[in-house]
């Protein structure tokens, strides 16, 4: 909640997103089409990968073209990424060529991973015991021990979402080839 006490009649906003970057993203996404209903992946520590606490993540296509993602760490926005940003992208790239590999879409398959992203939104926050940060500023999270712990949580439940919303599933890869279609060759 933020209040503001400069004068006689108090003005305040409330800030609340009960769902997490669920929530956060559906905000961002406020006033566009989305092609689907937001996805979320959440994992806890991971077993064999030291000082994990935690991965909220959330994805949205949108009908309109610009592919926006935000990453944090330990509630921190790294406006340069890291390795949790460079897995987030990774998962959800291999986990789209899965899906489509086991659907016979075989045109999926030549597509780039900046094509298979576009019109994307993405929000990926994680939580570690020591994060290591680039520079005073803290804008890029170096930690390398996170990048596969974080591409394989997204990879396989990406992958999982999409074989138990089949419908989804088909809107998503159908924005995905629309998009490509549209840019000049």
């Amino acid at each position: 909640m933020l209040i503001d006490h400069r004068n006689l009649n108090e003005v305040y906003d409330v800030f609340l997103m009960p769902r997490g970057t669920e929530d956060f993203l559906a905000e961002c996404n406020r006033g566009t089409q989305a092609t689907h209903s937001v996805i979320r992946i959440q994992a806890g520590k991971s077993s064999d990968v030291e000082g994990t606490q935690g991965l909220d993540a959330a994805i949205q296509w949108k009908e309109d073209n610009p592919t926006t993602i935000a990453s944090y760490a330990n509630g921190l926005r790294t406006m340069f990424g890291g390795p949790h940003l460079v897995g987030f992208r990774e998962g959800i790239v291999r986990s789209i060529r899965r899906y489509a590999r086991s659907q016979g879409l075989d045109e999926i398959m030549s597509l780039t991973p900046d094509d298979i992203r576009i019109g994307l939104t993405g929000i990926i926050a994680v939580r570690l015991l020591d994060p290591q940060f680039e520079g005073p500023t803290r804008s890029q999270l170096y930690n390398p021990e996170v990048r596969p712990w974080v591409q394989r949580e997204v990879n396989k439940q990406l992958f999982a979402y999409l074989k138990s919303h089949p419908a989804e599933a088909k809107r998503i890869l159908d924005r995905i080839l629309r998009s490509r279609r549209q840019q000049p060759q």
